[in-house]
């Protein structure tokens, strides 16, 4: 009896589907872990070239190396978060503590909306429903922040074996990019200069914005100026609207008691200059860095949002971005033709 024999082709081919099942049952089993393991590679991709520095130029201990830049990350990345979201807490807290202020000064704006456009905002049902969303406001915040930390914690120690591996885990990602060395010399500058620039860029533009938004409501007199701003600053990741989810409604509040005046500074102020970092400050910086199309900027945020909720707003971009670059680099490879992309 004669042997069947595979071509070494076919072998290959159910070797690599074998993989691919076995890829995707993971992620599927690992789903939960995949926010701190894309924070903790992002990191490794900013933080690459420094921990290179450390230990090739310095003569560090990979250890030591590994620590500090860590530390590093902490204090200029994680601890303006931390602080945002304590800035967060203590606000909710306050609602929590007092809501009757709150439900008060809410049928107060409803009162004046309606004797201005004849329009009621806030019937009974919607303060039944505002009043179960405030008692339940910081159960929700607690399980969110506890799950916040651990995903850090998570993530740091995952970024830690990262950088201590700094060099076989480089070379190990290139021996698996079916590319030639100057392609995939030039993958690495782009998906550096795309990491470098939806998590640096974006969030420093949206500190710009906020900071920019606390001065305006603070020198027109608006309450709480300082967490409004950063609401502004928050709600500027997402395209097209941002901001101005925050201070249009602001400018209109200004308006309907009494201070039209100033509720047209404050829309002048929130068009000319607040609109402008998002809009043309964003696209001078982003071009040089990386040439991010608005598209993906805005699918990469609703589809970020829905798959990691607020981590998403920077990972989901990010991923749509290396997406994009991936089919750039194959075209350029394979077909030696443009892409749409380009």
């Amino acid at each position: 009896m004669i042997a069947k024999t595979h071509k070494p082709e076919t072998k290959q081919l159910v070797a690599f589907i074998i993989l691919i099942i076995a890829g995707l049952g993971l992620f599927i089993l690992l789903y939960d872990y995949f926010v701190p393991f894309l924070g903790a590679l992002i990191f490794y991709i900013m933080f690459f070239s420094l921990m290179k520095y450390f230990v090739e130029k310095k003569k560090w201990q990979i250890s030591l190396a590994a620590i500090s830049i860590i530390f590093i990350s902490l204090v200029v990345i994680v601890a303006p978060v931390i602080l945002f979201f304590d800035l967060l807490y203590n606000k909710l807290f306050y609602i929590i503590q007092d809501p009757a202020s709150l439900l008060d000064a809410l049928h107060i704006l409803d009162a004046k909306i309606k004797s201005t456009f004849g329009v009621e905002i806030i019937d009974a049902g919607n303060m039944a429903g505002i009043k179960t969303f405030i008692g339940n406001l910081i159960p929700g915040v607690l399980n969110k922040l506890a799950g916040i930390i651990a995903s850090l914690l998570f993530m740091y120690f995952i970024l830690y074996f990262l950088l201590i591996n700094y060099k076989e885990l480089y070379h190990n990602l290139c021996s698996f990019l079916p590319f030639e060395k100057e392609t995939i010399a030039l993958f690495n500058k782009e998906m550096y200069d795309m990491t470098l620039s939806n998590v640096i860029i974006t969030p420093m533009l949206a500190t710009l914005q906020g900071l920019s938004a606390v001065i305006a409501f603070y020198f027109l007199g608006l309450p709480d100026s300082i967490f409004w701003g950063s609401m502004c600053g928050i709600f500027s990741f997402i395209p097209m609207v941002g901001s101005a989810i925050i201070w249009l409604p602001a400018a209109i509040y200004l308006m309907i008691t009494g201070k039209t005046l100033l509720g047209l500074i404050l829309v002048a102020y929130g068009v000319l200059i607040i609109a402008s970092l998002d809009n043309v400050i964003r696209m001078m910086i982003q071009k040089k860095f990386a040439d991010v199309h608005p598209l993906i900027t805005i699918f990469g945020v609703l589809i970020g949002l829905d798959l990691f909720g607020l981590p998403g707003l920077i990972f989901g971009p990010l991923l749509l971005s290396f997406f994009a670059m991936g089919i750039r680099i194959y075209r350029k490879s394979y077909l030696a033709e443009p892409s749409v992309l380009d």
